[in-house]
């Protein structure tokens, strides 16, 4: 190749968009998301065998909801998102029930929020998954990352919750609290923006396009 056709070259590598992706599965210090009970409305659960928990199979009558927000800072500005999947792991329980996003509108603490003093959301479900047994299951929300991504609405993260109110039937969904790192929530994040590269290696991967 002539001078020419490497200047070229470098030009076209410097001017390429990088599809990078970011896999956030945060652990008990940097992970934030919280249960809250209507049965209990008054308590919070970061503490003890509950703090592990982002939903709970327990006795009735209690409606249960999962409160979760990742750290999406590392992601720069107003990229292109691809896709943005949400993974929750269903240890026990088979609901056979839809579990719905709703994004939060307001800040909350996950060492105090309660039922009766949580954070608003949106009446829009962002995505829903029938959850019908252990194991893992997705939502896909990369409209809902995207307009966080692009500042449309603050990130103040999302909940999870069962739209029929059904009583019966919850799964045992673990939190960024669980011993097993493998289970807890996890937000893959793929998006691609011009002159973008990666910043570290192992689970942040970058793909020249």
């Amino acid at each position: 190749m002539g001078r020419l056709g490497i200047i070229a070259a470098a030009v076209t590598l410097a001017a390429a968009a990088f599809a990078v992706e970011v896999v956030l599965q945060p652990g008990p210090t940097k992970g934030k998301d919280a249960e809250i009970m209507s049965a209990s409305p008054n308590t919070n659960f970061d503490s003890g065998s509950y703090a592990q928990n982002l939903i709970s199979n327990t006795s009735p009558p209690q409606e249960h909801r999962g409160l979760v927000e990742f750290d999406l800072s590392d992601i720069p500005s107003h990229v292109t998102i691809n896709s943005a999947i949400l993974d929750l792991y269903n240890r026990l329980n088979n609901p056979n029930e839809a579990f719905a996003i709703y994004r939060i509108t307001a800040s909350w603490d996950e060492h105090t929020v309660t039922w009766n003093d949580q954070p608003a959301h949106d009446g829009y479900v962002w995505a829903s998954t029938v959850i019908n047994g252990p194991g893992h299951y997705t939502w896909d929300i990369t409209t809902l990352v995207q307009q966080w991504n692009n500042e449309v609405y603050m990130n103040y993260g999302f909940k999870v919750i069962k739209p029929s109110g059904n009583i019966t039937g919850w799964p045992f969904i673990p939190s960024s609290d669980y011993p097993n790192a493998d289970i807890r929530p996890k937000l893959t994040v793929n998006y691609t923006g011009n002159d973008v590269a990666p910043t570290s290696l192992g689970r942040i991967k970058a793909l020249l396009k």
